[in-house]
Parts: C-alpha cells; structure tokens; sequence
C-alpha cells in the first residue's frame, strides 16, 4: 500500500512568521549600524556655546548636557550615549522624528568633491541653516498626513485579509468536520450492517 504524505500546512504560517521576523530584526540591525556609523562620522560634537545657546536638557535621558553630546543634522542637541541607544531602536531624532538615514546621505551628497569625508569641521561652515520656513513646513505636514493615510489604508487591507483566512479557515474546519462525520458514519453503517 501507498502512504501518502501530505504537506503540513499548518506549519508553513509560523514557518513564514519567523522568517519574515529574523528578515527584520537584521534590518533593524544594519539600519542600527548605520545610524551609528553616521553618528560617529558626520555629526560634530556639540560646543559649549551651543549647549549654552539651546536647552541643554537631553530630552531621551532627561539630564543636562555638559559634555560628550552630538549635534544632528536638524540641529537637535543629545548625549552620544542616549543617541547610541536611540539608534539602536529607531533612526530618526527624537525630537522631531528626521530620518537620520536620509539626512546623512544628503549632507554627503552636498560635499564639495575636493572635500575629505572625515573632516566634519569644514563640512559644517558650508552647509546652510536648516530652519524650516512656513511652506516647507506646510510640505512636511502634508508629506506627513499622506504617510499616515498610506499607513491607515495599509492596515485595513491587512484587516481585510486577516478576516478572509479566518473565513477560509472556518470553512476548512467545517469541511473537515462533516467529512470525519461522512467517515465516521460510513464506519459504523458497514460495521452493524
């Protein structure tokens, strides 16, 4: 006799789960990696007269900032500690959530060709201010909104999907059911017949 062996579908779905889990959780290594790479080589340590200028109050740890704090792209003022730390779970400032990914690469991209990667101080005095003007502000909250939407439409759909399987999955069980139930009956019709 034949055995036939079937594929196990109900391991495929925790099968797919963690592959897609390990996929992200290495992104979210490298993107950590990067960010701090960038941190490292990019962004100038914050001076004295900056940290008296601004509020020198580390809005991640809370405590006042005297010394070992970076500067970001979008003039956000940390400890390269707490920095360290943030970028191991995001890599935006925490203050006003800028990609700090997409800012490095730009910043790099702006250089002057004749211009060493590692030489921070020059690259600085080149780069214009960052103050956002009212329209640009206006674009970034538009930008914003459509992302959230997209999110939003995203969600529902997923919603939409997992209420699907969960219909084909009933269905599957009560198939399953009456054709046990059709076995089990044919059993018994040929044992007390």
């Amino acid at each position: 006799m034949v055995k036939l062996y079937t594929l196990p579908l109900f391991a495929l779905r925790p099968m797919y789960f963690t592959m897609r889990n390990f996929k992200k959780a290495f992104q979210d290594i490298v993107m950590s990696r990067r960010a701090i790479r960038n941190m490292n080589m990019f962004y100038p340590d914050a001076t004295s007269e900056e940290l008296a200028a601004a509020d020198n109050v580390c809005i991640i740890c809370r405590e006042e900032m005297i010394a070992a704090s970076k500067k970001l792209p979008c003039n956000h003022i940390f400890h390269t500690v707490c920095l360290r730390s943030w970028f191991q779970r995001q890599q935006t400032c925490p203050t006003c959530r800028l990609n700090i990914l997409r800012s490095a690469v730009s910043s790099v991209d702006s250089r002057q060709p004749n211009q060493v990667p590692g030489d921070v101080s020059t690259s600085q005095s080149n780069q214009p201010s960052t103050m956002n003007s009212e329209e640009e502000l206006h674009e970034m909250e538009g930008n914003l909104r459509q992302a959230v939407e997209a999110r939003i439409q995203t969600l529902q759909r997923i919603q939409l999907l997992l209420d699907a399987a969960n219909v084909m999955m009933n269905q599957y069980q009560n198939a399953t059911a009456t054709s046990n139930f059709q076995k089990l009956k044919l059993i018994l019709k040929t044992k007390y017949t």
